[in-house]
């Protein structure tokens, strides 16, 4: 009969199911891994490193070093302030001043992100020569007319 044992061990079948599980299992693994590294990854390195040519990733990562620490300290006061946003949200006595005072610090700590972040931008332009500099603003816009179109 078709799928039974032609000898020892396990039929056809079977065989293909757990190699079809396996593979399956794999992908998941796979499909998590990368979400999970690319939650970690540094948004400003992934945007900077898309423009600036491979020759000159040093130079760039150097800039980049320069204003790390400043964007981590940035993104752990936004995460304390968010957390308190949301605790005032919840508290049985609802308190608006205090609401509006986390709200104007989260756009505070925001508006400082995006200044460092511009810095970073010039800082980086001016290692690229004219050429280097029109192919990354079209890489650039291209990356930001895509990620506007996704927000419409």
């Amino acid at each position: 009969m078709r799928g039974e044992r032609e000898g020892p061990g396990c039929p056809v079948w079977v065989k293909l199911l757990m190699v079809a599980s396996l593979t399956l299992n794999l992908v998941v693994v796979g499909l998590v891994i990368g979400q999970e590294l690319r939650a970690h990854a540094d948004p400003s390195r992934d945007w900077v490193m898309y423009i600036v040519p491979e020759e000159k990733h040093g130079a760039a990562e150097e800039i980049l070093e320069r204003y790390r620490p400043q964007l981590s300290d940035l993104e752990t006061s936004r995460n304390s302030v968010r957390a308190g946003l949301f605790d005032i949200m919840r508290a049985e006595e609802f308190l608006a001043a205090d609401l509006a005072t986390r709200l104007q610090a989260d756009r505070d700590i925001s508006g400082q992100r995006r200044e460092l972040r511009h810095a970073m931008l010039v800082d980086v332009m001016a290692l690229l020569s004219h050429e280097e500099r029109l192919r990354g603003a079209e890489l650039l816009q291209r990356r930001l007319d895509r990620r506007n179109a996704g927000r419409r």
